[in-house]
């Protein structure tokens, strides 16, 4: 981030490469996976961004390259991070020329999982924050007892193919998108979207987009994903 004037800051690159130079093939692939989990590298650079109030390039590029045979440098380092201005974004790099704002945040539109099958203590609930947990049971504790989770959709001991931590649900405001996310649970988690199933990924990558009316497997348990008002655009 560096200033622009009147008070201003952004971020004035426009390419970025990240180069992973690990001399470790498997190390390389850990790296790989992390900056590709969850939201995406790029995803995340904008959020932290918008939070401390800087801009950015409209045409932000960000490139993660797994280097098959990497020249180590001395100091054997894991990664490199190259940041350049191509194209017509290098006039941004002026303090005379705003850079272009990114669009602001959607508001969340109102949603709601329906119980289809199995029991549970409550059939319907809304999704009213933007990380929604699902597990079997309603607090998950370590052996001291010490709470290390809380679900916000629980169904009880008795629904043995649902984990304690199953899945959990994200709200993505820069697209409008609702994701969901498979926290390494031992029954997994399955879509059926327009009729056709869909495994969601185990513990990493970025989940798979839930639109409504999409019905969603944990284990044997099943529920109904449902925009109120309407599927986001």
């Amino acid at each position: 981030m560096q200033p622009l004037g009147d008070g201003r800051r952004g971020l004035v690159h426009n390419r970025i490469v990240v180069r992973l130079i690990s001399a470790d093939p498997a190390r390389r692939g850990l790296l790989a996976g992390a900056l590709a989990a969850g939201e995406g590298l790029k995803a995340a650079a904008r959020r932290r961004l918008q939070a401390k109030g800087c801009s950015m390039p409209a045409d932000l590029a960000i490139d993660i390259r797994n280097e098959e045979n990497p020249a180590l440098t001395s100091s054997q380092r894991e990664y490199e991070l190259n940041a350049s201005i191509e194209g017509g974004s290098a006039a941004a790099a002026s303090p005379e020329l705003p850079l272009a704002e990114p669009a602001p945040p959607r508001a969340r539109p109102r949603a709601r999982l329906v119980l289809l099958e199995g029991d549970g203590p409550v059939r319907e609930v809304e999704i009213a924050r933007d990380i929604f947990n699902i597990g079997r049971i309603k607090e998950v504790r370590e052996k001291d007892q010490r709470p290390t989770r809380r679900n916000d959709f629980y169904f009880g001991e008795a629904q043995t193919s649902v984990s304690r931590r199953h899945a959990h649900i994200r709200y993505y405001p820069e697209t409008g998108e609702f994701r969901i996310f498979d926290d390494r649970s031992a029954r997994g988690t399955r879509l059926f979207s327009g009729g056709e199933p869909i495994d969601v990924p185990s513990g990493r990558g970025r989940g798979e987009q839930l639109h409504s009316g999409d019905e969603i497997y944990f284990g044997s348990v099943a529920v109904r994903f449902e925009i109120l008002g309407g599927d986001p655009a």
